[in-house]
């Protein structure tokens, strides 16, 4: 999971990618806040999990640009001639983002069975 993480933050470039998460993070939190206003606790975990999780990538971003390391300039994926050096650089690219996807729903798939559990024992 690292690994795909340090992947996209080359690919994309360290600044990009980690001013995306920071801004979707923010945006996850603001929206918890929103659910806790309204005392909607599911709405609030859900999203303190989608802001924490950002935050990882973020962590990642900052540790690298600390580090030196600058990754593509996002133009890059907009050209056709390094898009097709990218996917020979990484030809298990779709199949890793694809388990990058499925891994970051699992922890809202566990709680919902938690949930569902909890609501079928009481």
């Amino acid at each position: 999971m690292v690994r795909l993480i340090v992947e996209h933050n080359k690919l994309n470039g360290i600044m990009f990618s980690t001013i995306e998460f920071l801004v979707v993070s923010l945006a996850a939190a603001f929206i918890g806040l929103g659910f806790a206003v309204h005392h909607q606790w599911v709405g609030v975990f859900l999203a303190a999990g989608t802001a924490l999780n950002c935050l990882i990538v973020v962590g990642f971003g900052v540790a690298a640009w600390r580090r030196g390391e600058r990754g593509r300039s996002v133009r890059s994926v907009f050209s056709p001639q390094q898009r097709q050096e990218i996917g020979r650089e990484h030809p298990t690219m779709m199949r890793d983002t694809a388990v990058l996807a499925t891994a970051s729903v699992v922890p809202y798939a566990l709680l919902v069975a938690v949930a569902l559990d909890r609501s079928h024992r009481s």
